[in-house]
């Protein structure tokens, strides 16, 4: 008897483009151990799982429902955007990302603010996408192709404000057109940065890390414990995952979700769209909506 083929996914990320559309990042478990670049994205509805496989890895995922049409973008570490429209697969390389000579190196995040797209990555390298491509938007604070060790790991914002986080508590902001470096509070990694609805930022990272502020300053909200992958603010609450599942900082203390109590799983990435929490695990996906949990399974994982 032939021995099956294994099919399994492993989870990396995703975003929730509404309560029924999910763009899903995986990798395929079979390829464990080896060198290969392969990200197998999962186009997800109630109904169905339509995945296409793009031989790069991918790390971050947006979707795009405005005039100019819907489209999800994908950003791979080595700054291809792959776009996804109706009418196919399109690709377009950030000329001064990725790796070799004259290049800044990867990138991490992609991000819709605003109805514009932004990325950013290694050595602070922050492009906009414009109607003539890609273009540099970080000429205060770009670093040197020789820079080693910095890297703006994520990017939030509203209008007329962008803020990135990085590497050893770094922490840009942009007002208009000009960026500054704001002192940190932190010198720990931070992985991910979101902001509320009255234009504060919120930042979680290595070693339980979160802050909080603006153009005034950051400040330390919690510290200690496993490392918080990633953050939202979701109902007036700053949650925050980690692998040992999810959380609520609240009172100065990372307290286990409880709005209501979330299923166990290992925690990864966090998306929100309007009353709907989406925690991507590394196995498993799981929904709250109408104070009720609900797990997304993949077919290929079954």
């Amino acid at each position: 008897m032939a021995k099956k083929k294994d099919t399994r996914v492993r989870f990396l990320g995703g975003y929730a483009a509404r309560k029924d559309l999910l763009g899903i990042l995986s990798y395929p478990v079979g390829y464990d151990g080896s060198d290969v670049e392969h990200t197998r994205f999962f186009m997800v509805t109630p109904e169905k799982w339509v995945h296409r496989p793009i031989e790069a890895d991918v790390v971050s995922a947006v979707f795009e429902d405005s005039a100019n049409g819907k489209c999800w973008w994908l950003l791979d570490k080595r700054g291809v955007v792959h776009s996804i429209r109706p009418s196919g697969l399109a690709q377009q390389q950030i000329a001064d990302a990725g790796t070799g000579p004259g290049k800044f190196g990867y990138l991490s995040s992609i991000k819709m603010i605003e109805e514009k797209l932004y990325a950013c990555g290694y050595r602070r390298q922050v492009y906009e996408y414009t109607s003539t491509g890609w273009e540099h938007i970080d000429q205060d604070i770009l670093l040197r192709e020789d820079a080693m060790g910095y890297s703006l790991n994520d990017i939030a914002g509203y209008a007329g404000v962008l803020c990135a986080v990085g590497n050893e508590g770094e922490i840009a902001l942009r007002s208009g057109s000009k960026w500054t470096m704001i002192n940190s509070p932190v010198q720990e990694h931070l992985y991910a940065v979101c902001t509320d609805n009255q234009g504060r930022f919120y930042a979680a990272g290595a070693n339980g890390t979160v802050i909080s502020g603006d153009a005034s300053g950051f400040v330390v909200l919690c510290s200690g414990g496993d490392s918080l992958w990633d953050i939202e603010y979701y109902q007036n609450e700053i949650v925050v995952s980690a692998t040992s599942g999810l959380f609520i900082v609240r009172d100065g203390k990372r307290v286990p979700f409880d709005k209501p109590a979330a299923p166990k799983h290992v925690g990864y990435k966090l998306s929100v769209v309007d009353d709907m929490l989406l925690s991507i695990g590394t196995d498993q996906i799981f929904a709250l909506e109408n104070n009720n949990w609900k797990e997304w399974i993949c077919p290929d994982n079954v």
